[in-house]
């Protein structure tokens, strides 16, 4: 379903497929933050799609929100689970607003508990601050 990859000068959409679900990742230079230009596009292309899925076939946009391994512990983050939480969320209300109709979203945050890169670096701890898209039932 998925069949997009998108490139900017700071982030990457790519796609894989998991499971019986489709996956798109957005990733971001850290130094620069959340990319507005890539979300949009991304966003674009969620639309797009969703608007090919038929009537019958019930789909969700899942919106995991995951960290790096570092602990936090702030009144608003008491832990890696609020922060992966709060990350997806935002990520949630922002494609709302670009008109993901709300029934077809959700927000799961894994913590810092799914890396994709296991070292204890900089590089790695960037690579693991993350949101992943999937398209699934």
């Amino acid at each position: 379903m998925l069949e997009r990859c998108a490139h900017t000068t700071n982030s990457a959409i790519s796609t894989r497929n998991v499971s019986n679900a489709e996956s798109a990742r957005i990733a971001t230079k850290p130094a620069t933050g959340t990319d507005t230009a890539a979300a949009i596009e991304a966003t674009d292309t969620l639309r797009e799609i969703s608007a090919n899925i038929p009537d019958d076939i019930p789909w969700i946009i899942r919106v995991d929100g995951h960290t790096d391994v570092r602990p936090i512990f702030t009144n608003q983050f008491p832990s890696n689970w609020e922060l992966s939480t709060g990350r997806a969320i935002a990520v949630t209300r922002f494609l709302q607003a670009r008109g993901i109709p709300p029934e077809r979203l959700a927000a799961a945050g894994f913590g810092e508990f799914q890396p994709l890169d296991s070292r204890e670096d900089e590089i790695a701890f960037r690579r693991n601050r993350r949101i992943e898209l999937k398209l699934t039932e």
